[in-house]
């Protein structure tokens, strides 16, 4: 079996899926922690004593096993010179960014001349976009479309 497909699996089961949400949190964290510290090339050691607590602490925080405190993740961001932040929100957050294109053509003034694009991004990159017109002629750019 695949590891894909076990997991797959494994998700249908609904005490693993609360299991595994209840988790995600920390797992976040020490995901983060593991690659703030290892773009700065310091070992768990050196990311401990500039926190100033011991490494095997570090190590439980990498690893999803600890439930830090607030401050002392303020310690690690301020080592890892970085910013703490906490975010709520409803769950299954989808980001939307709207970014406006605007083209301006000379050709027949009854044609629309603007477009508008709004992109959804995910967690796992941009779902897709749309296209609509943002204005409805050069004469009359303002005009909503």
């Amino acid at each position: 079996m695949k590891h894909e497909d076990f997991l797959k699996e494994l998700r249908q089961d609904p005490e693993y899926s609360t299991a595994e949400a209840e988790l995600k949190p920390l797992l976040d964290i020490a995901n983060t922690v593991l690659r703030l510290r290892l773009a700065k090339g310091w070992s768990q050691a050196e990311l401990a004593r500039r926190v100033g607590t011991r490494q095997a602490n570090i190590s439980k925080l990498e690893n999803g096993l600890a439930n830090p405190t607030v401050d002392f993740l303020r310690r690690v961001a301020k080592a890892l010179e970085t910013d703490f932040n906490v975010q709520f929100g409803p769950k299954a957050l989808i980001e939307t960014k709207a970014v406006i294109h605007v083209e301006i053509r000379t050709v027949q003034p009854e044609k629309l001349w603007g477009s508008q694009r709004s992109q959804t991004q995910t967690k796992g990159g941009w779902a897709g976009f749309a296209t609509a017109p943002a204005c409805t002629t050069p004469a009359d750019p303002y005009q909503a479309a």
